[in-house]
């Protein structure tokens, strides 16, 4: 939303070592954030062999907040791609591509 400052705030306690024992892409895409892991790190496929459309959202956020909307715009695709409707992270990948075209 435009404000680092808050968003360094709210990411201050979030550490690798935490245990987490649910919502670990969320976990991941803070310690991402927080330049703590590399986008090729949070990309990693999980031991499925999928990659996690949350943190592929992370990383199309992360664009899209430093300007760099074309790659943002080619992973919310990406998202909208999968069959994952039902996560948040696909759900916000497509308002935000929709926002994107209607302006």
């Amino acid at each position: 939303m435009g404000d680092e400052s808050l968003a360094k705030k709210y990411l201050k306690p979030i550490k690798e070592d935490m245990k987490v024992i649910e919502n670990t892409d969320y976990h991941l895409a803070c310690l991402y954030y927080k330049d703590l892991i590399s986008e090729e790190d949070l990309l990693m496929p999980n031991d499925d062999g999928q990659i996690s459309v949350t943190r592929v959202f992370a990383v199309a956020n992360r664009y899209h907040c430093d300007g760099n909307t074309e790659k943002a715009m080619a992973l919310y695709k990406t998202i909208l791609d999968t069959p994952d409707w039902a996560y948040f992270a696909f759900i916000a990948a497509e308002a935000d591509l929709a926002r994107s075209t209607h302006k």
